[in-house]
């Protein structure tokens, strides 16, 4: 992959990039986390992935998303937890280590810092709804 002019730390480089250009690249970005998300993936990955500083894609993504490259890195993780929490009866300590955290407990209080109730109460009232 050929290395891109923003592997530094500027935000002056940054603005040279067009507007279709960070368009391209937030799609592109948004495409691989959601492909990579049930691995370990951290925001370094993925700049090293698209040959950019970490600190220049996060200043892109919070331009043009509105939050952090490690925040769309867990809101995917916790799109794919529901979608297992939803669809399967893996245990949720399962779910946990398949998404990527390491540990039942940080997926825990992500899942509910996220979604307001922890990934049981969130399976029981999908359950619940479903049976109406």
């Amino acid at each position: 992959m050929q290395k891109n002019e923003l592997f530094t730390d500027s935000p002056e480089e940054t603005k040279r990039l067009s507007e279709i250009q960070i368009q391209y690249l937030v799609r592109q970005i948004l495409s691989y986390i959601e492909a990579h998300c049930t691995e370990k993936l951290t925001c370094k990955q993925i700049a090293n992935e698209f040959s950019y500083h970490p600190n220049s894609l996060n200043r892109i993504m919070r331009r043009k998303q509105g939050c952090s490259l490690h925040d769309m890195i867990i809101r995917a993780k916790i799109n794919a937890a529901i979608r297992l929490l939803t669809e399967t009866n893996a245990s949720i300590t399962d779910i946990a280590y398949q998404v990527g955290f390491y540990d039942r407990a940080h997926f825990a209080k992500t899942f509910c810092e996220v979604t307001g109730q922890s990934p049981a109460a969130f399976r029981e009232t999908q359950v619940t709804t479903h049976k109406k």
